[in-house]
């Protein structure tokens, strides 16, 4: 089966379980447990250096509305293309292009943006790097109805549930 995972694959939705505690088994993000001692080296992880705008977001800033460019500089950080993020963060070109001459985003939209580069932050501090965060965000998790996190996280009910699984997994809850 295309995009299932070994342990998926191996026995039922969850696969086989390697009876040492917190052990890694297969390779679904979406299902495995971490050791204290995993978790304890994830924690010194800093979050990825992103905008100033972005990693000092206040309420005021937001008010004011972040720059336009914090749209792409995410998108690139996702690894997802300019267009999927406007997707995401329910921008249609016509909104996206006003947005782009006036400089600067609305201030629900600076706080969906805010939202993501959360949630990109705690995928971060969860999976050790970007790179890997990134993919975990942009692939389907059976814990969210089979959506992406990325896409789940559109709405601020949806962000709070994607927040709430990585807390799961940084805990070892099973999902």
């Amino acid at each position: 089966m295309a995009g299932v995972c070994a342990s998926h694959a191996d026995a039922g939705p969850c696969g086989p379980r390697d009876s040492r505690r917190g052990a890694l088994k297969g390779d679904c993000l979406v299902h495995f447990k971490l050791s204290k001692r995993d978790l304890s080296a994830m924690s010194t992880v800093p979050p990825p250096d992103r905008s100033n705008e972005l990693r000092d977001a206040t309420v005021e800033g937001v008010r004011r509305g972040l720059p336009v460019e914090s749209v792409l500089e995410l998108a690139r950080a996702l690894r997802v293309t300019s267009a999927t993020f406007q997707r995401c963060l329910g921008l249609s070109k016509q909104t996206y292009a006003r947005r782009r001459a006036a400089g600067r985003l609305s201030a629900p939209e600076s706080d969906r943006v805010v939202r993501y580069a959360d949630l990109l932050r705690r995928a971060v501090a969860l999976l050790g790097d970007e790179e890997s965060a990134a993919l975990w965000l942009s692939t389907p998790a059976s814990a969210l109805g089979g959506e992406t996190p990325l896409d789940h996280a559109t709405t601020e009910l949806g962000g709070r549930n994607v927040a709430r699984l990585i807390g799961r997994l940084e805990h070892g809850i099973p999902t």
